[in-house]
């Protein structure tokens, strides 16, 4: 577990684009860790599906920029890069119903600090049910 505490634009969405590229593609030893057939994840969960996009982003431009890691991508969609292999890197907003029983070897909470499930109204809506 990493945990990053450091300013704005410090590079850690990018660093952590960078570990979940390591953890996909250059750690095949994982793959025994689902179930035969099942894709492997890497994720990011962010504020909002747009932030989410943004640890995408970083990964695709550093796997491009690798000769050896630019074949292994099979497509490229808004919201996910499918790897060869069955590995798939992929954003998410954050949600309790959105990203429930993936098979995640990797998880980036991108700004996790100002999470709030953007369905059901964040902490504040809980907090009510707590007081009856």
């Amino acid at each position: 577990m990493v945990i990053a505490a450091a300013g704005r634009r410090g590079g850690k969405t990018r660093c952590a684009a960078a570990g979940a590229i390591h953890n996909l593609l250059l750690c095949p030893e994982l793959d025994a860790l689902v179930a035969p057939g099942e894709r492997r994840y890497a994720v990011s969960i962010a504020n909002n599906q747009a932030q989410a996009r943004i640890f995408l982003d970083h990964a695709h431009a550093l796997v491009k920029a690798s000769p050896t890691l630019a074949g292994e991508i099979v497509s490229v969609t808004a919201n996910q890069i499918e790897f060869r292999g069955g590995r798939v890197l992929a954003a998410f907003p954050c949600t309790a119903r959105g990203a429930r029983g993936w098979p995640i070897s990797y998880l980036c909470l991108d700004e996790f600090g100002h999470f709030l499930d953007v369905e059901d109204g964040g902490p504040a809506s809980r907090t009510g049910s707590m007081r009856r």
